[in-house]
């Protein structure tokens, strides 16, 4: 994939990053290591965190704009996101892990923004709700049925959770892009 800081014919300068926390996660580390990414391209970044904490706050890279939402439940998060959304009007919101998918896609559309939203599925959806159980998990392969195909792009870490996504939302794959974490070079 080249890089571009186009979408469309508009330049992107801003991007905002939601996430759950900054724990030591493999979704956490990756968000971080596109936030710095983004930043030697010369896009303004800010992270929305639910709460504000984590192993990984110490990588923090110097300069991102850092919103705590400091809400408990993800879904305390949606005015909070919709109210930056329509105030900062960031060009892209990209959003990591099943129910912030979720809550990103809502916040956009109470919102009205002219964002673009960026999902992304870091694990088999399937295996993640066997694992957590609850209700919360029961009813996301629903919620994300009703809701992801509203995203402007769906994003996979691997062609096995794309082609999972696919057989869930029923979609076409090739509605589906695979990007890899991305590594740093060191």
């Amino acid at each position: 994939m080249v890089y571009s800081n186009r979408v469309g014919n508009k330049s992107v300068e801003s991007v905002a990053i939601f996430l759950p926390d900054l724990s030591g996660g493999g979704a956490e580390r990756a968000a971080l290591n596109l936030t710095r990414s983004f930043m030697q391209k010369g896009l303004e970044v800010t992270l929305l965190v639910q709460q504000l904490k984590g192993a990984l706050l110490q990588d923090l890279p110097d300069g991102v704009y850092v919103r705590n939402l400091n809400r408990r439940r993800v879904l305390n998060c949606i005015f909070p996101i919709a109210l930056y959304l329509r105030k900062e009007q960031p060009d892209i919101l990209m959003s990591h892990l099943g129910h912030n998918n979720i809550v990103a896609i809502w916040a956009h559309m109470l919102a009205r923004s002219c964002a673009k939203v960026m999902v992304v599925q870091h694990n088999s959806l399937i295996k993640e709700c066997e694992a957590n159980g609850g209700w919360r998990y029961r009813i996301l392969p629903w919620l994300y049925r009703k809701f992801l195909p509203q995203a402007d792009a769906i994003v996979a870490v691997s062609e096995g959770v794309a082609d999972e996504l696919a057989t869930i939302l029923f979609i076409p794959r090739s509605r589906i892009e695979v990007i890899y974490n991305p590594i740093v070079d060191a």
